[in-house]
């Protein structure tokens, strides 16, 4: 097996997965995007196995494109992952977006479909929110598409 830089295997799995964000045009772009924002990559023997992304999304950080290698899936690198970045947002104040002075632990949230994912989110300390219900969707109005 050969080696792989981070770029390239961004593009390998991004292009295989179809929930995360497109993958960039070139490896050299991946790379550039990368030096941008806050990520976490784990590192196998030849190339990276497991990466995320946290996103600013309002006074909050989003956890984002979290990927594991599927050769690699199933030995517990996403529960490493996720704790590795609730570290990195809760102990670095320029990714939490907050002064030095007064820094606190930042609101952190993901969103997902895989029930992979959000076991490893609630085990590393995540909890579910259930959607909030609103009052007037409590009552069925007479309407033609009530009576279906």
């Amino acid at each position: 097996m050969e080696q792989e830089g981070t770029g390239e295997w961004l593009l390998r799995v991004l292009a295989e997965e179809v929930d995360l964000r497109t993958p960039k045009s070139s490896a050299e772009k991946e790379e550039e995007y990368l030096k941008k924002c806050a990520h976490v990559t784990l590192f196998g023997e030849q190339r990276p196995a497991a990466h995320c992304e946290l996103r600013h999304c309002g006074g909050a950080l989003e956890l984002c494109t979290v990927i594991v290698d599927p050769e690699k899936r199933g030995i517990g690198l996403s529960h490493e992952l996720v704790r590795l970045s609730l570290e990195r947002a809760t102990q670095d104040p320029i990714v939490s977006g907050q002064t030095l002075g007064d820094h606190s632990p930042p609101l952190i949230f993901s969103f997902t479909r895989s029930a992979a994912l959000a076991t490893s989110l609630t085990k590393g300390g995540y909890r579910i929110q259930p959607a909030r219900r609103r009052f007037w969707r409590l009552f069925l109005w007479r309407s033609a598409s009530a009576n279906l």
